[in-house]
């Protein structure tokens, strides 16, 4: 009799769980994986997603939102499913609305920028950079904004920006 999970299928699971994109951390003890996380609606998602019920783990989701309709993190959480699930329309409007309700959460901006730019709408990915950038402040955001100038063409914003992130550094 065997019991556990095989390292390969451990692999695969915190990966699976990984790309979700869900507020919740997934590790390989042992023979086994743990997930862990706040909030019980983001388990139970976790839960349906390794156990193939998509229809499930969506439910999970939704019914997040519905409990709080304000909340831009479960906004967020819904948005990265869809998102996961190639359900691009729906992720889009879902980080929209995380971020009409937080327009400084982090989270939702990146997300949504990262959205924009791996999606190739590169009209809506300057915006959304610009917006993350200014609400976080970091190195990591305005970075991510240069290197979205440069891809663009945008040597003298990128440079810019560059210039202001070296000097900073100083």
């Amino acid at each position: 009799m065997k019991t556990g999970v095989p390292q390969e299928k451990a692999k695969a699971i915190v990966k699976l769980v990984k790309d979700a994109k869900l507020k919740v951390q997934a590790s390989i003890q042992g023979d086994a994986v743990r997930v862990s996380g706040a909030k019980k609606d983001d388990l139970q998602a976790a839960i349906q997603l390794v156990k193939g019920d998509s229809q499930a783990a969506e439910g999970a989701f939704k019914r997040a939102v519905q409990l709080q309709p304000m909340s831009a993190s479960a906004h967020l959480s819904l948005a990265n499913y869809y998102w996961a699930a190639g359900r691009l329309p729906d992720a889009e409007a879902e980080f929209k609305t995380a971020v009409q309700l937080d327009p400084k959460a982090e989270r939702a901006l990146r997300g949504l920028a990262a959205f924009y730019v791996i999606n190739n709408k590169a009209d809506n990915a300057e915006g959304a950079l610009k917006a993350y950038a200014n609400a976080s402040g970091s190195a990591e955001s305005r970075l991510m904004l240069a290197d979205f100038y440069l891809t663009n063409q945008k040597n003298g914003e990128a440079q810019t920006l560059r210039s202001e992130e070296h000097t900073s550094e100083l």
